[in-house]
Parts: structure tokens; C-alpha cells; sequence
């Protein structure tokens, strides 16, 4: 079963997208470092490291797009962008401040525009990390691993992660933690990856109410290191540190009732926070988003509607000259959308959806989408439809005088108050085959 196709639960053959999944034995299996080590055997998915600056971590692009344009989930939340991490330069370097490996129950990877349902920054694909709930038992893992690099220039890793969860009370009230720290030694080559210090933890507490309904709370904190020394990896000739924080807390609800309607609403509030030496900017990257959809089960369609409220703030310290002081930024966005799933026939499916969003900035912009699944039978499916993408400067790009430090120093990136949403209309057409037992493609 999938839910990020539509936003509710369905079969991974009747999901009206292009769509992989990794389940938890796939996961176990190997000893993943991060996202991209998860994904990167996923078709349609390329995961390689773009520069030095981001630790080592690769960046996770789809169908050729730059990583900008793939949304991260986590159980459908979004997480911070690459606006709060300067240093990063591009979104692989946010993957260690992800749940750890032995947290996630799944991970549901779709390839194309999904802005119809996802909004803004979901132009190359979404990629889903749904994380594990709990039980009845109290269950637990450790993990660890240490890499021994081939090249004696090149620093070892290693990583150690706990994950505890279980009921305080019996199918009522249960919780789930995590830790992870993960180490890398600095590079002795010049300008690569640094000494590289990361720790996350996390703890969710969840409620059932009563059958139907159910409440989550989430935190999660993450917090790294980074260290770059002369005659090593700094360029600047002197020792250089670069200082990231994350936290994350939400609040979230989902209602099941009669096999007829699904609800889900979640509350989120984000920081991140950045001081970097070489990036000459103490950054505070704040972000807020209220999200509530609901699905209603007809015989022949199913139809789904729901609201989007996200707001955020940037405050930037300046260390260094500019080409203004020191900066506050902010911006919203506000965004309803609907899909619905026409049933024609046992092995016809028809999908019809359309997003209308409105930005602070850029004003509206409408996002439809189109999809069929054609199952020929048990085994053959057809699939294939039009979508459109949509994607909004990040903040920290559409605004004048915002200089963002790159490369140790070395350049620099420019906020514009020019800069233009981008569009986007895509086709697709492919065809999936599943024997229902051991083969999938």
C-alpha cells in the first residue's frame, strides 16, 4: 500500500503515478547511510555528491532535474529547504539532519510533477519517508558501522543509532525514540570534505483517541559540526567552523470513519539555524505550515479537498561587508486543492486534479493534473497522464542585496527580487508488471 500518490491509502498498482517503494526488509538489508543511499537504486533516480560542501552527502535528483525540485516528506510533512543551510549549497548536505535509517517503516519514492497535490518545489518528484509506528511490545534496534575509506587521504566514518519504541497503554498511547550520531574524519586533500560531526534524536507520542481517530506529537532536533583546518581542507588559512541546528515539532490528527471518509490535519512549526565562519552569516530560517485534507470514498470516485497555509521567515546577521545590512525576510503562500479518482470501470481508473496556489510574491498560479491506469490484467498495467509543475524562488533568492557565501568564501550567490516562478508541462506513458509473488517491474 502507497498514500502519496493521492493522499490516501491505496494499492501500489492502482496509484496514479510513477511510483517505487523501499519497505523496511529492503531497507534492513543493507547498512544505508542517509536518504540518498536508500533511493539510489530506485529508477529514475540519480544520488551523487554535487561538491565538498556538502559533507560527503549526495544530492537526489529525478528524471534529470536538479535536486531543488524534489520534495522531501517525512509521513508527509515537508521538511526545512537549503535556504537555512548556506553552507550546504544544495540539498544533500540537510540528509544527515533526516530519521536514521532503523526509524523508517518505508520510503515511497515518485518520480514527476506532483504539484498538484504537493504544491511548490514537487516539480522533479516527492520523495515520502514514513517512519514506524508502534506496538503493543516494546521493540528496539541498535545499529552501527564504521567505513574504511580505499585512499589513506580520505577520512573514515562511522555512525551508531538506537530506536526504542512501544505502548504506555495497550492500543492506546504509545511512543517511539531515536538517536544518531555519525562522525567523519577531515579529508586531507584541499577544498574537500571536512571533520563532520552530526547528532539527531527524535521522540513521537501517539494517541488513539478511539478507533477512528488518532493524534500524533512529533519532535525531532538535529545539530552539526563541521571543521575545516589548514593545510587540509580550508582555504582561508585558518581553522573554520560551520554550526547547524534543526528543530521540528508538530502536531497532527487522522480520522478514519465508516470506510467512507479519511481526514488528516497537521500544525508544524520549523527552525534552522547556521553560523558559519567561512559563510560570513548567522542565519535563522523560521517556517510554519497548517495542512488539512480529507477524502471521501464514493462507489464510483473518490474524491479529495484540501487547504494549505505556509509561512516564513529569515533573519540574516551579516558578518561581513554586503550589499545591505542585516536582513529580515518574509513570505506566505496560500493553496487549496482537489483530486478525484473516477472508477469507469473493474480496470479503468481515471484521475482529474487541479491546485491553485497564491504567493506572497509571484501571486496565483493554477496546477492541474491528469492520470489514467489502464490494468490489463492481474499482472500488466498501463499508466500515463499530464501533470504540471510549479516551483517559487526559495527565499533567500528573491529578495535584493542577500549575499550568500559559497565555496568557503570563494563566491558568492545573489538574491534577485527578479527572479521568476518556474512551469512546467509534463507526459508520461509506461507500463508496470507485478507476478504478485517475487517480480516487479
Amino acid at each position: 500500500m502507497v498514500v502519496s500518490a493521492t493522499g490516501f491509502a491505496q494499492n501500489i498498482k492502482d496509484a496514479p503515478a510513477s511510483i517505487s517503494v523501499i519497505n523496511q526488509k529492503e531497507i534492513e538489508k543493507k547498512n544505508h547511510k542517509d536518504l540518498a543511499d536508500i533511493v539510489k537504486d530506485s529508477p529514475g533516480v540519480f544520488a551523487a555528491p554535487r561538491n565538498s560542501s556538502m559533507k560527503g552527502k549526495s544530492d537526489i535528483r529525478m528524471r534529470g532535474m536538479d535536486s531543488k525540485y524534489t520534495k522531501i516528506l517525512i509521513d508527509g510533512r515537508p521538511i526545512s529547504n537549503e535556504s537555512g543551510f548556506p553552507g550546504f549549497g544544495s540539498q544533500g548536505g540537510i540528509q544527515g539532519f533526516l530519521p536514521p535509517a532503523n526509524t523508517i517503516q518505508r520510503v515511497e519514492v515518485i518520480r514527476g510533477p506532483m504539484s498538484s497535490l504537493y504544491g511548490t518545489d514537487a516539480m522533479g518528484g516527492v520523495i515520502n519517508i514514513i517512519t514506524k509506528g508502534f506496538s503493543n511490545e516494546f521493540t528496539g534496534n541498535i545499529n552501527s558501522y564504521y567505513t574504511l575509506a580505499k585512499h589513506k587521504d580520505i577520512g573514515n566514518d562511522y555512525s551508531t543509532g538506537i530506536y526504542l519504541s512501544g505502548a504506555l497503554i495497550p492500543d492506546v498511547l504509545g511512543f517511539s525514540l531515536y538517536d544518531r550520531y555519525f562522525h567523519k574524519f577531515e579529508d586531507k586533500y584541499d577544498y574537500e570534505n571536512p571533520k563532520n560531526s552530526e547528532q539527531n534524536y527524535g521522540a513521537k507520542l501517539i494517541y488513539n483517541v478511539t478507533d477512528d481517530d488518532a493524534l500524533v506529537l512529533d519532535l525531532k532536533r538535529a545539530k552539526g559540526i563541521n571543521t575545516r583546518t589548514v593545510g587540509r581542507t580550508s582555504y582561508l588559512g585558518y581553522k573554520s567552523h560551520e554550526n547547524d541546528e534543526n528543530t521540528q515539532i508538530s502536531l497532527s490528527h487522522s480520522g478514519r470513519y465508516n470506510d467512507k471518509l479519511a481526514l488528516d490535519t497537521y500544525i508544524m512549526q520549523d527552525l534552522t539555524k547556521s553560523d558559519s565562519d567561512h559563510a560570513q552569516n548567522d542565519i535563522k530560517l523560521r517556517s510554519s505550515v497548517f495542512n488539512s485534507q480529507g477524502s471521501y470514498f464514493f462507489d464510483s470516485n473518490t474524491l479529495t479537498l484540501g487547504v494549505q497555509y505556509r509561512h516564513e521567515k529569515i533573519d540574516y546577521k551579516q558578518k561581513s561587508k554586503s550589499l545591505v545590512d542585516d536582513n529580515s525576510l518574509s513570505r506566505w503562500d496560500f493553496s487549496i486543492f482537489g483530486e478525484d479518482e473516477f472508477y469507469v470501470t473493474d480496470a479503468l481508473t481515471l484521475l482529474a486534479g487541479l491546485r491553485y496556489n497564491h504567493d506572497k510574491d509571484y501571486g496565483g498560479h493554477i496546477a492541474p493534473r491528469g492520470y489514467i491506469v489502464y490494468h490489463i490484467n492481474d499482472n500488466f498495467s498501463l499508466k500515463g497522464g499530464v501533470s504540471a509543475g510549479y516551483s517559487t524562488p526559495n527565499i533567500d533568492d528573491r529578495a535584493d542585496g542577500i549575499t550568500i557565501p559559497i565555496n568557503q568564501g570563494r563566491g558568492i550567490r545573489l538574491g534577485r527580487s527578479s527572479l521568476k516562478s518556474e512551469s512546467s508541462v509534463n507526459y508520461e506513458a509506461g507500463f508496470s508488471f507485478d507476478n504478485n509473488q517475487n517480480l516487479k517491474f
